[in-house]
């Protein structure tokens, strides 16, 4: 599920907010509770309310529960039935249980975690079928590092151990069929620790810094998903069963086997950094030959959804807002935005959730640099259909509001009030800048009543007297100030920004 943090969870109202930023910085599984017994209720219903409102805000089941793994005799027959209670209870929460061992049978959690240091999982019976092991899905397993003795040849995350061992332990969680490695307390340094458990490190300066085990963990998540794209590619395009591609179709499965031999086994892996690196670029350039015929097929079919229409890209300053007419093809669920610096290739898509709606705001962008969108709906089967056209869009930079110093207004103030502004960014320069700022004021709880024109001054800043409304009278209330930016031919920029200058007393 990629490397991400979990979320530490308060019972307090900004649960939420934390939980929904890991999800939309690519979490997929976000952990809502880690029971140490078989009987923390209060902790499981606080996971499940807010599970509740993940669900309700369209973000379907993300949250998860972890609970102690299966002991032995008596108890373990205790921990399955309480295990099966929870999956029961709240079917909106993914029940992770574990223990040695294959799982029981009866248990009815979607995940299953077995340590990994205290035992070394066989291969899966099913090992020489490609297929079958990749399919291993229906009790998604995960391996928990529980942290194996020095010179234990399994590999793990110690401070004693290989940079490679970390990179390579994604391979050969591929090689077994298995979706998740289950890290627990990365950030706690116990006595005696060989830093399996600590992979994260404050800095001086208050912020963390990663160690290099997170980042070879990092390169093999990345690794995985190489093999994941490559398998499903070659997967879904035997579906569409083109004869033409069989010879490229066998080619990435044996990309695909030698890359499981080459990765080892947990008895004997592979500790050669430069050869998983190369395997890796051999499977970059199998997926983008892969992809290009994968759209192609996808493009040229009338059975999958057709284009969206009316697409349109408008420029703002750092992101470009994408809107699509909602008249588009039936028995869509969502959609998908792709985007490149390149109008006939290198597309990639750019949103992390599927778009339920008929717009996208693309805020990972540059000013003054050229991209291109298109936009693939998505069918009720998760299948993605027919590219729509391609449209541009170039952010530019817009000018701002700088507030300067202004004096202090007091009930014993006598004139008019001058305030005084700077434009700063793109047409504020030069002595016929191409943008002009409008003020607008109002006393009191009184309503705006109109933008008037402000003077530039010989420094190039910008001024406007406040007529005296009889400041004595108005002590104690506020003058709001609200300036907006407008071209020369009176377009709105920038919309009007606003200041509040109370009015001061005679004893201040």
């Amino acid at each position: 599920h990629r490397l991400a943090p979990t979320p530490l969870l308060t019972g307090a109202e900004d649960d939420l907010a934390e939980t929904l930023w890991c999800l939309e910085h690519g979490q997929e599984l976000v952990v809502l509770a880690q029971l140490d017994k078989a009987t923390e209720d209060a902790r499981l219903a606080r996971a499940a309310a807010l599970a509740a409102k993940l669900h309700e805000a369209g973000w379907g089941r993300p949250g998860a529960v972890v609970l102690p793994r299966l002991g032995a005799g008596r108890e373990r027959q205790r921990e399955l039935a309480f295990a099966n209670e929870v999956v029961r209870r709240y079917p909106l929460l993914a029940v992770v249980s574990g223990g040695e061992g294959e799982p029981p049978g009866e248990l009815l959690a979607a995940y299953w975690r077995r340590p990994l240091g205290a035992e070394v999982p066989p291969l899966p019976r099913d090992y020489q079928t490609l297929e079958v092991r990749r399919s291993r899905s229906t009790r998604l397993q995960a391996w928990e590092l529980v942290g194996a003795l020095p010179g234990d040849p399994v590999p793990d995350l110690r401070l004693t151990n290989a940079l490679v061992e970390a990179r390579v332990l994604p391979w050969l969680a591929w090689g077994h069929g298995v979706r998740a490695i289950f890290l627990r307390g990365t950030t706690s340094w116990g006595s005696g620790d060989l830093g399996g458990r600590v992979l994260v490190y404050p800095r001086p300066d208050g912020h963390v810094a990663g160690s290099l085990r997170l980042a070879a963990l990092r390169d093999g998540i990345e690794d995985y998903e190489y093999l994941r794209l490559l398998w499903d590619r070659v997967r879904k395009l035997r579906a569409l069963g083109p004869e033409k591609l069989e010879a490229t179709l066998v080619a990435c499965e044996q990309l695909l086997a030698d890359a499981e031999q080459a990765a080892g086994y947990l008895r004997k892996p592979c500790r050669d950094w430069k050869a998983l690196a190369a395997l890796r670029t051999r499977l970059a350039r199998q997926i983008e030959r892969l992809e290009e015929t994968w759209w192609a097929q996808v493009d040229r079919s009338k059975d999958l959804p057709g284009p969206v229409a009316g697409l349109k890209a408008t420029p703002g300053d750092g992101e470009v807002a994408l809107a699509w007419s909602d008249e588009g093809p039936s028995g869509v669920v969502g959609y998908n935005v792709y985007r490149s610096c390149d109008p006939t290739r290198g597309f990639v898509r750019v949103n992390r959730k599927m778009v339920r709606g008929h717009g996208y705001r693309d805020t990972a962008v540059r000013n003054d640099r050229q991209y291109y969108y298109f936009v693939r709906a998505i069918g009720r089967d998760g299948a993605e259909g027919r590219r729509s056209a391609t449209v541009r869009a170039s952010p530019k930079p817009r000018p701002f509001v700088v507030w300067l110093p202004m004096g202090n207004l007091r009930a014993g103030s006598v004139g008019p009030y001058r305030v005084r502004v700077a434009l700063r960014g793109p047409g504020t320069r030069k002595e016929l800048p191409l943008v002009i700022p409008q003020l607008d004021y109002a006393l009191g709880q009184r309503a705006y009543d109109g933008f008037e024109p402000m003077t530039r001054a010989d420094d190039g800043t910008w001024f406007f007297d406040v007529p005296d409304p009889g400041w004595s009278r108005l002590a104690g209330q506020a003058l709001r100030l609200k300036v907006r930016i407008v071209d020369r031919l009176g377009r709105v920029v920038v919309p009007g920004v606003e200041r509040v200058e109370e009015i001061e007393g005679p004893g201040h």
